[in-house]
C-alpha cells in the first residue's frame, strides 16, 4: 500500500468574510454528507475517501452525517448523484471520488470528459455542492501520488455549502 500523504495544512480557510464562530456552527450543523466513491483501484479510491474523511475529522463534521456509499466506476458517479439528489432526505454536500488511468484507446477521454461535465450538470441542477475528486491520470504512479486530493475535494464541497447557505440567509 502507497503511503499517504498527510493532510495539507496550505487549503485555504473557509470563505474568509464568514466569522469562523458562524463557520463552525454551520458545519455542526450539517444533516447529510455522502462521500460517494468509485470500485476501481481499490487502494487509491482508499487512499482518497481516508483523507477526505480526515479532513472532515479536522474541521470536526460530526462523523455520525458522513455516509460513505460506493458505485461500479467513475461513469455512474453522476448517476447516483441525481439519485441522491432525488431521495426523501436530500444530502447538503457530496463528495464524489473516482480515478480513471489513460490506457491504449479513447476510452479515457469519453469517461472523463463525461463524467466531469455530468458531475457539473447535476451540481447546477440540484444547486448541491458536489466536490470533484476524479482522477484523471496518465498512469496508477500518477494517481497513488494524488491520493491526498479527497481533502480538497471535501474542502471545496464544505466551501461552496457554506456560501450556498450565507446566500440563503441573506435573502
Amino acid at each position: 500500500m502507497q503511503k499517504l500523504h498527510s493532510l495539507q495544512s496550505s487549503l485555504p480557510a473557509f470563505p474568509p468574510e464568514l466569522p469562523s464562530d458562524l463557520v463552525q456552527r454551520r458545519l455542526q450543523s450539517l444533516g447529510r454528507v455522502v462521500i460517494l466513491k468509485t470500485s476501481w483501484y481499490a487502494s487509491v479510491l482508499e487512499g482518497l475517501t481516508r483523507t477526505a474523511l480526515e479532513y472532515m475529522e479536522k474541521v470536526k463534521i460530526p462523523i455520525k452525517v458522513v455516509e460513505v456509499q460506493s458505485v461500479p466506476g467513475s461513469f455512474e458517479l453522476p448517476l447516483r448523484c441525481v439519485q441522491l439528489c432525488e431521495e426523501a432526505v436530500k444530502p447538503d454536500l457530496i463528495v464524489a471520488l473516482g480515478c480513471v488511468v489513460e490506457g491504449e484507446t479513447p476510452h479515457f477521454e469519453y469517461v472523463c470528459q463525461s463524467t466531469s461535465q455530468a458531475l457539473m450538470d447535476v451540481q447546477l441542477k440540484y444547486r448541491l455542492p458536489i466536490g470533484f475528486g476524479l482522477l484523471t491520470t496518465r498512469n496508477l504512479a500518477q494517481a497513488e501520488a494524488r491520493m491526498s486530493k479527497g481533502q480538497e475535494a471535501a474542502h471545496a464541497a464544505l466551501w461552496m455549502y457554506l456560501l450556498q447557505n450565507n446566500s440563503k440567509e441573506q435573502r
